[in-house]
């Protein structure tokens, strides 16, 4: 199924490998969606407001993949929905090594964020989440620092707190973004996806950020629609 097609044409049909895919592309700067790095930047914004200080989105490249599988040495293997590889190319800075830096490509890696999709308030299970996350960090423990791997969770505004707050315990850090703002005033304080893209449709048509294409328009909005509608 054309996750983009089911979108801009309204087909209530909808999974969540389907918004999984359509979050990656929002997310990734390469794509075709002509605003960059807008949906990214806002996105990580929890992460960099409590995390590292130094941190610069725009510095560094990022590579997005789905469904990616890791798992202990005698464990069985687990599903990441999202993981966003952020690096940097090692260059020499010498205009004459370019080509050379390109070939060798050798990359030095800054963070991972390891993102799990839920859109529905009935897929709540607090053991997903930590074998995610120790399988993860247990297979790429032996080739990283474990301090460069985040966790962001998002989930309904309704009913995952309690769940979030359970897996903060192994990891502090992480972050928890919902689909669409809490109802209630005083809990209005994490970041939510429809929030990101109405901000973001309203800045284009402002011209604080550069103009966006129609059928990314029409798109995004069919999808705010989508996530207003609790899918």
């Amino acid at each position: 199924m054309n996750i983009f097609k089911v979108l801009a044409n309204g087909d209530g049909r909808i999974n969540e490998a389907n918004v999984s895919a359509f979050l990656g592309f929002l997310l990734d700067p390469k794509e075709n969606h002509s605003f960059g790095d807008e949906f990214l930047k806002r996105f990580l914004d929890d992460f960099i407001q409590n995390g590292e200080e130094n941190f610069k989105i725009e510095e560094y490249e990022y590579q997005i993949f789905y469904e990616q599988a890791f798992k202990e040495k005698e464990g069985s293997k687990n599903i990441v929905d999202i993981v966003i590889v952020c690096f940097k190319t090692d260059s020499s800075g010498k205009k004459e090594s370019l080509m050379m830096d390109f070939i060798s490509n050798t990359k030095k890696l800054k963070k991972i964020f390891l993102i799990e999709n839920k859109i529905n308030s009935g897929s709540k299970n607090i053991e997903q989440l930590k074998n995610q996350y120790n399988s993860t960090v247990k297979e790429l423990g032996e080739r990283i620092d474990k301090k460069k791997i985040e966790y962001i969770y998002v989930t309904p505004s309704k009913n995952y707190d309690k769940i979030f707050k359970e897996f903060q315990k192994i990891k502090p850090n992480s972050s928890h973004i919902y689909w669409s703002p809490k109802e209630n005033e005083v809990e209005k304080n994490n970041i939510d996806i429809k929030s990101i893209l109405e901000k973001i449709i309203e800045d284009e048509n402002f011209g604080k950020i550069e103009a966006i294409n129609d059928y990314t328009k029409h798109t995004i909005k069919s999808f705010i629609q989508f996530i207003a509608n609790e899918f």
